[in-house]
């Protein structure tokens, strides 16, 4: 069936959360009417409801079905499965009504450690827009420790020990496993992570949750999984090449994803790595992409995966079109050597990789 598979759409799964949106039109353009409050839609990687493809002949069929009849190569190419068997990415459009809570995810390590089911997760943010004036918390500052935060938590002195910074669209933030963070009132964004649901709760503003109990905290989790920097950190920076008529945009590159902005006036030949498939997210315009004699439309906020085993896809957009492009990297050759082709400095490059800890691409750089 390999030879069949073209660009998937994907069907996106709202879901609630307390301090989600009523009105999901200023991050979706268009309006889910539902009882509750939606905090996410999820797309890629969604592992409770599935991946449901919207258009062609795989019309209704999910990405898992695809995986288990296929076996991994001609979608994911050489990416790999979570240890659970999941799609290796879970993508997100997140609108925060109210501030989620500040709260951290464990690494492999502290994942081993902690047990209970613990999976890893890093995560970044692209973000779609804010408020005047909204933050997000992104780190602690400078001295802080793991058991003066597990202490705050406790006795409400946390909050003056996180460091906050105002976001605004078209912002890239690289949210590395250890680091405390939040994301606060007023900021609609686009999450790239690992499928990975393992979140460790530090403080949640004692607010119930949509059963009306209390959420459940998760200190002395979160006291194990805690890193800390020696400066504060740094938002990504946007390092562009182009492509043929693609002008791309590399935003944040980790060994366990890469995102970019690609954009297109008119048509363009969009390369798909064989090691990876490719995931677009519209940011703005909307067009079309064609392989494999299928052709799918695009709009503003649509998903759609493009198998690894494609090797190429043509963009059609008349009125100009954006995506935020994600895959799993093979970082010397996605990342380092393109960049430095570009006339990118090693500086530069390493930025995409965060300016704390996780950062993959130092150690190939230097």
């Amino acid at each position: 069936m390999s030879e069949q598979l073209y660009p998937l759409r994907l069907v996106g799964r709202p879901v609630a959360r307390v301090w989600g949106e009523q009105d999901t039109t200023g991050l979706l353009g268009r309006n889910i009417v539902k009882d509750e409050p939606i905090g996410e839609v999820w797309t890629a990687g969604d592992w409770e409801a599935g991946d449901r493809v919207l258009d062609g002949p795989l019309a209704g069929r999910t990405v898992a079905e695809l995986l288990h009849e296929l076996g991994d190569a001609p979608l994911l190419g050489a990416a790999r499965r979570t240890p659970a068997g999941r799609f290796p990415l879970l993508v997100k459009w997140i609108g925060s009504a109210k501030d989620l809570s500040i709260q951290v995810h464990p690494d492999a390590e502290a994942s081993a450690r902690i047990g209970e089911g613990a999976e890893p997760k890093t995560e970044c943010w692209y973000i779609l827009g804010a408020e005047p004036g909204a933050e997000i918390i992104f780190g602690l500052k400078v001295g802080a420790t793991a058991d003066a935060v597990a202490d705050g938590a406790l006795d409400g002195s946390l909050e003056p020990m996180m460091n906050r910074i105002q976001v605004k669209r078209g912002d890239a933030v690289f949210v590395p496993s250890g680091m405390v963070h939040a994301i606060c009132a007023g900021v609609r964004l686009l999450e790239v992570q690992e499928n990975s649901d393992t979140t460790y709760r530090l403080y949640d503003y004692n607010r119930p949750g949509l059963d009306g109990k209390p959420r459940q905290l998760h200190v002395e989790q979160a006291h194990g999984s805690i890193k800390t920097g020696r400066e504060l950190p740094a938002l990504g920076p946007s390092l562009a090449i182009r492509d043929g008529d693609c002008e791309r945009r590399l935003r944040v590159a980790c060994k366990r994803f890469w995102t970019e902005e690609i954009e297109i006036r008119g048509s363009a030949a969009v390369a798909v790595p064989g090691h990876s498939f490719l995931f677009f997210s519209v940011l703005d315009g909307a067009g079309a992409v064609s392989a494999n004699g299928q052709t799918v439309p695009l709009g503003r906020a649509d998903s759609a995966l493009l198998p690894a085993s494609l090797g190429c896809a043509e963009v059609h957009a008349p009125e100009g079109l954006t995506v935020l492009a994600c895959g799993v990297p093979d970082l010397e050759k996605d990342i380092i050597a393109p960049l430095r082709a570009a006339g990118h400095a090693d500086a530069e490059i390493a930025g995409l990789g965060g300016n704390l800890f996780g950062n993959d691409l130092l150690e190939l750089l230097t």
